[in-house]
């Protein structure tokens, strides 16, 4: 049993410490302005301003440029396709089969198309926003024709294209304006955020978010009502670049060296960019494996953190335990509830090294609470163990 509560107190310790002291890590690629990113199970991609392709295949520890067939090496966009990878560029569409050793031009119908940004797939067709709008493809890439009708205009920047199934959406920086398409992108209706440039876009299931120079954007009904839901974003940090998501958790990277997550869909968020530069332009996240990577700008490259790390509170660790303590913080006691408490249980307190400090036993007759005195405790970090058939543990802290 003793061994057991060590090395309960050691994981609990382990996770706080983590999740504490932890940061963002540059990686060897660090003297680039990346502006795009995507990763498959060969590893993670890091597309650049002016220096094409990028890739990793050991989590960022390595980088190898892989520019073998691209005529344009300012990398506005990449994206993933089953074993395919696509790459916009400054002028022209680009395919590797081979992850990255060799690129082909899949441009017929492109002839005068700048800047491609981001891709999306609905089943075999393949749609682009690009600074000339949205174009379309349903031959596998074979040929691109125009695909923007209902965009207020041929010239509108689409630097965002999100899709959810038949339903897509483009953001336009340059005039403003959420559009939805029901059709594939036979057709598309402004939904609204017209007096914004819309800088990002992320959707998650039924959830669509939408960065913003102001604040961040939340639509849950395909663009007819919007709220904004900045709680938590630093004012300097109100620049919304990019989003990815780790199940029911969005990332939001931004301008200003803030990445945060929101696990209530945007309604408050929490700053996890503790080690980015200051003043950094996040303008990137992908999530690969057990890591998360950011692509900076101003040739500050691509850092790496844990994504447990990020994702991953003091709270949900005290949420695996099969009781409640309160109040936390404590002073002077602190009270244990559970449902079934009874004589055959009891609960110890150590601080974070192991060391057993109280032993509370239950009393025979107790109902589903028991008090603990810690008046004589010094103010510090401590954790709170049940010893039964199936021990957990919680962290709590005293203050003074």
């Amino acid at each position: 049993m003793t061994k057991k509560i060590t090395q309960l107190v050691l994981l609990i310790f382990t996770l706080s410490s983590a999740i504490v002291n932890a940061q963002w890590h540059q990686t060897t690629l660090n003297n680039k302005t990346i502006v795009s990113m995507t990763a498959n199970s060969a590893g993670v991609f890091a597309g650049s301003y002016s220096d094409g392709v990028y890739r990793s295949t050991d989590d960022g520890v390595t980088w190898t440029q892989v520019n073998n067939g691209l005529n344009n090496l300012t990398i506005w966009g990449l994206a993933v396709s089953g074993d395919t990878l696509y790459a916009g560029t400054g002028m022209g569409a680009y395919r590797s089969t081979d992850n990255g050793d060799n690129w082909t031009d899949i441009s017929n119908g492109l002839a005068g198309i700048y800047a491609l940004y981001d891709f999306v797939f609905v089943g075999s067709d393949i749609l682009v926003g690009t600074l000339n709008s949205v174009f379309k493809s349903t031959d596998h890439a074979a040929s691109w024709n125009y695909s923007g009708s209902g965009i207020v205009s041929a010239s509108s920047s689409i630097q965002s294209l999100v899709g959810n199934g038949t339903s897509l959406f483009a953001g336009s920086y340059n005039l403003g304006s959420v559009y939805y398409s029901g059709d594939t992108g036979v057709t598309w209706n402004s939904v609204g955020l017209s007096t914004y440039p819309i800088r990002s876009m992320g959707i998650n299931g039924s959830n669509l978010f939408v960065g913003t120079s102001d604040t961040i954007f939340y639509s849950s009904d395909n663009g007819a009502t919007w709220t904004s839901r900045p709680d938590g974003i630093s004012v300097l940090n109100k620049w919304t670049l990019c989003f990815a998501f780790d199940g029911n958790k969005v990332i939001a990277g931004t301008r200003g060296g803030g990445v945060y997550i929101s696990d209530d869909n945007g309604l408050n968020w929490t700053f996890k960019g503790t080690g980015l530069p200051a003043g950094s332009y996040v303008n990137k996240l992908v999530i690969s494996g057990n890591n998360i990577f950011a692509g900076t700008d101003y040739q500050q490259g691509v850092w790496k953190r844990t994504l447990t790390e990020v994702t991953t509170s003091l709270e949900e660790v005290n949420d695996q335990a099969d009781f409640d303590i309160y109040p936390n913080p404590a002073s002077d006691k602190l009270i244990i509830t559970a449902k079934n408490l009874n004589e055959n249980s009891h609960y110890m307190v150590t601080d974070i090294t192991g060391r057993k400090i109280i032993s509370v036993p239950v009393q025979r007759g107790s109902t589903n609470s028991v008090q603990v005195d810690i008046s004589s405790l010094d103010a510090g970090t401590y954790i709170l163990t049940g010893q039964g058939p199936a021990s957990s543990s919680k962290m709590f802290v005293i203050q003074r």
